[in-house]
Order: structure tokens, then sequence, then C-alpha cells
């Protein structure tokens, strides 16, 4: 779960669930591509997609995520 109440900046932190299924595994869902699910774009030049820059954003957010 996220914990936006003692986020740093627009991080949020991670905090442990008590009600979670499992306690040794972890699951990241990502909206791909932008417009699917709860992901957004703020311009509509962000909806214009394909395979590859797709790629480069999965790619790109995965090498920010910080496992605390």
């Amino acid at each position: 779960m996220f914990n936006y109440a003692n986020s740093s900046g627009n991080e949020p932190t991670f905090v442990l669930n008590p009600y979670s299924w499992t306690k040794v595994a972890n699951i990241i869902f990502l909206d791909q591509p932008v417009g699917t699910g709860f992901s957004y774009a703020k311009s509509w030049q962000g909806y214009e997609t394909g395979d590859i820059s797709s790629a480069a954003h999965t790619y790109e957010f995965l090498r920010k995520v910080k496992i605390a």
C-alpha cells in the first residue's frame, strides 16, 4: 500500500498491508498504454503511443520504483 501522508514530495512510501494474502511477494500493476485503467495523460499528445514508447515508459517507471 502507499503511504501518502508521510510521502516526501511526489514520491509516496510503502506500508505493510496487514490484510495482504502473502508477506513474501510483491505485485505492481501498471496500466499500459496510457488511457487504460486509471492511467491518464495531461495532454492529448500523451495518448499517442506505440510499442516502443510504451516499453520505454514502463522501463523508466520500474527504474524509479524505490522498494523500502
